[in-house]
Protein backbone atom coordinates (compact mmCIF):
# COMPACT_ATOMS: atom_id res chain seq x y z
CA UNK A 1 0.00 0.00 0.00
CA UNK A 2 1.47 3.49 -0.57
CA UNK A 3 1.49 7.16 1.47
CA UNK A 4 -1.44 9.02 -0.27
CA UNK A 5 0.38 11.89 1.26
CA UNK A 6 3.66 12.90 -0.44
CA UNK A 7 6.85 14.62 0.97
CA UNK A 8 6.22 17.23 -1.46
CA UNK A 9 2.36 17.92 0.22
CA UNK A 10 2.35 20.92 2.25
CA UNK A 11 1.38 21.17 6.59
CA UNK A 12 -0.46 24.15 7.69
CA UNK A 13 -0.66 24.70 11.09
CA UNK A 14 -3.28 27.08 12.54
CA UNK A 15 -0.65 29.71 13.35
CA UNK A 16 0.56 30.57 9.60
CA UNK A 17 3.25 28.35 9.54
CA UNK A 18 3.67 26.04 6.82
CA UNK A 19 6.16 23.35 5.81
CA UNK A 20 6.41 20.65 3.35
CA UNK A 21 5.20 16.99 4.41
CA UNK A 22 9.03 15.79 3.82
CA UNK A 23 10.67 18.64 6.41
CA UNK A 24 7.70 17.56 8.82
CA UNK A 25 8.43 14.02 8.64
CA UNK A 26 12.44 14.66 8.65
CA UNK A 27 12.04 15.74 12.31
CA UNK A 28 12.18 19.56 11.34
CA UNK A 29 9.12 20.13 13.10
CA UNK A 30 9.47 18.35 16.58
CA UNK A 31 8.06 21.46 18.07
CA UNK A 32 4.59 21.81 16.55
CA UNK A 33 2.23 20.36 17.26
CA UNK A 34 0.53 17.47 14.64
CA UNK A 35 -2.65 19.31 14.32
CA UNK A 36 -2.28 20.59 10.99
CA UNK A 37 -3.89 21.16 7.37
CA UNK A 38 -2.72 18.90 4.86
CA UNK A 39 -2.84 20.56 1.83
CA UNK A 40 -1.90 18.76 -1.74
CA UNK A 41 1.21 20.14 -3.47
CA UNK A 42 -1.33 20.05 -6.96
CA UNK A 43 -3.53 22.78 -5.24
CA UNK A 44 -1.54 25.39 -6.75
CA UNK A 45 -4.33 28.34 -5.69
CA UNK A 46 -4.80 27.23 -2.15
CA UNK A 47 -0.59 27.07 -2.01
CA UNK A 48 -0.12 30.94 -3.14
CA UNK A 49 -3.37 31.88 -0.87
CA UNK A 50 -1.11 30.88 2.08
CA UNK A 51 2.06 32.11 0.60
CA UNK A 52 3.94 29.11 0.43
CA UNK A 53 4.48 29.37 -3.06
CA UNK A 54 4.80 32.09 -5.42
CA UNK A 55 2.36 32.69 -7.91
Amino acid sequence: MTDPISNDDYALWADGTCATIGEVRSGHYTHMSDDYEIISWTDTARLIEIDAVDP
